[in-house]
């Protein structure tokens, strides 16, 4: 009896049961695709080869075996791929969208919601069959993507135009087929002049798969899809044909066609630091967590900032997106919530630490192999109209007390701490009181 073929139908016959949620060793269940492959392979090379060992007869029988992988590989997925490698995606920039954070925009769109499948090459995951197995939650079998529209643009920095307002505009299309979504993103400028547009295709699936939306049980359905398409020829032979993570549209293609400008994202001088007096201690100060806090936390400006300021789109991670000012009356001022926040009655001051690459604490700090670069200090009218950005620069000094800042007769005073850890128990080394000159602010900036 022959060997090859008996150890290969062995292989092909276990992959099944290795596919399993019920299985204890993950492995297991991930590699039985590849198991299954190679079985059938080794079957198909012991019956071209047949029963003896000449030459010409392995080298036919090896051609076979490396033609089955590929072909079989991708099985109902090869026709598929080969047309994805002759359509691409295509985005033409005839000229950016510039303007600052705020911009009006149109927006116009056949659908709320663009979504699909994050690795479209991407069989089902045993992984989430286990999950399946063992819960009666109906999730999906593949990993999605999914933007709105409307916030995407928001959170890009845009505002939503009034109907008849005189500003630039996107256009959102969509179709859908049975297997392929498309996408068509047009920008356009208030003249209505095309500046950018994007044309996308998007696997949504694969003949006999299930879309990315679909809930699937532990079936022999199930078990045959990821058999099929979960092995290494068809995941590496797909992402060649299409992108193997996609990220999502329509925010890539305002990153790519649109450069809004703000206060935060640009540098500022940096200011004179006047040092006023200096604490030293000596063995270092051990400063506990709640000491930290009492120190770094002013309770009343913070606190004020709930009723001034709001998160543009609830729910939004905070570096992800703006906050808005609630005595804006346009709701088009715009800030980032970068660090420390303080209010006052007609300003808001907002705290960003730069970092940089570099060891400055232990490795037990959670801020290990960083170290501060500058600490910026952007401050608002209560309306949200940008006041003044000034920079210090950390080799002069440390980490400000929020308590501590107070702006008066065109001087912003505050103290400074050094420490020489930043774990929970912060080691205190000095604390300075330091004053700069407040930049000149305009007369148009001063009135809002």
């Amino acid at each position: 009896m022959n060997r090859t073929l008996v150890a290969g139908a062995v292989l092909a016959g276990l992959s099944v049961p290795m596919t399993h949620p019920g299985m204890a060793v993950f492995i297991s269940s991930s590699i039985a695709p590849d198991t299954f492959l190679l079985g059938l392979t080794m079957v198909v090379y012991a019956l071209v080869r047949g029963p003896n060992h000449r030459a010409d007869r392995v080298m036919r029988a090896s051609v076979a075996a490396v033609l089955f992988v590929v072909l079989f590989g991708l099985n109902t997925r090869l026709p598929s791929v080969i047309a994805d490698v002759f359509d691409t995606n295509t985005l033409t920039v005839l000229k950016p969208l510039k303007g600052a954070v705020g911009q009006a925009l149109h927006i116009v769109t056949d659908s709320a919601r663009l979504s699909g499948r994050r690795e479209p090459f991407r069989g089902i995951d045993p992984n989430y069959l286990r999950t399946r197995y063992q819960t009666d939650y109906a999730l999906s079998p593949y990993d999605t993507w999914d933007e709105n529209v409307t916030q995407t643009a928001l959170r890009a920095g845009f505002s939503v135009a009034g109907p008849r307002e005189r500003a630039p505009s996107l256009q959102v299309t969509t179709s859908a087929g049975a297997r392929m979504q498309s996408f068509l993103l047009t920008l356009r400028d208030a003249d209505a002049v095309e500046l950018a547009t994007y044309k996308g295709q998007f696997r949504e699936r694969y003949p006999f798969e299930a879309g990315a939306h679909a809930s699937l049980e532990y079936t022999s359905a199930a078990v045959i899809q990821s058999l099929l398409h979960r092995n290494f020829v068809s995941y590496w032979l797909s992402r060649l044909a299409r992108p193997p993570v996609i990220t999502p549209p329509l925010h890539e293609f305002l990153a790519k066609t649109t450069v809004l400008s703000h206060p935060q994202s640009d540098d500022a001088a940096i200011v004179a630091l006047e040092i006023l007096s200096e604490i030293r201690y000596d063995p270092v100060r051990i400063l506990t967590g709640p000491e930290w806090t009492a120190m770094t936390y002013d309770a009343s400006r913070g606190q004020r900032c709930e009723q001034m300021v709001k998160m543009e789109i609830p729910g939004t991670p905070t570096m992800q997106g703006w906050i808005l000012f609630t005595a804006d009356p346009t709701g088009r001022n715009r800030a980032r919530l970068t660090g420390t926040m303080l209010c006052e009655s007609d300003a808001v001051w907002i705290f960003d630490y730069a970092f940089t690459p570099g060891e400055t604490f232990p490795s037990k700090s959670p801020h290990r192999n960083r170290s501060l670069k500058k600490t910026f200090l952007t401050k608002y009218s209560a309306r949200g109209n940008f006041k003044y950005r000034i920079a210090l620069e950390q080799t002069q000094s440390g980490i400000i007390l929020a308590p501590t800042v107070r702006e008066e007769n065109g001087l912003l005073s505050f103290d400074l701490v050094e420490l020489t850890d930043m774990g929970q128990d912060k080691r205190l080394k000095k604390i300075i009181k330091a004053r700069v000159a407040i930049p000149t602010v305009s007369a148009e900036a001063e009135r809002s």
